[in-house]
């Protein structure tokens, strides 16, 4: 049971560092469209 529990936290946190890339991705492309 503990171990789906640390699972599923690790599932999110990378899940949430993706969600992270991804925004920090999208705002290099439009600065660069901008410049």
């Amino acid at each position: 049971m503990e171990r789906q529990t640390y699972r599923t936290i690790i599932t999110n946190k990378s899940k949430k560092k993706r969600e992270q890339l991804m925004g920090f991705l999208k705002t290099c492309v439009c600065e660069i469209c901008s410049e």
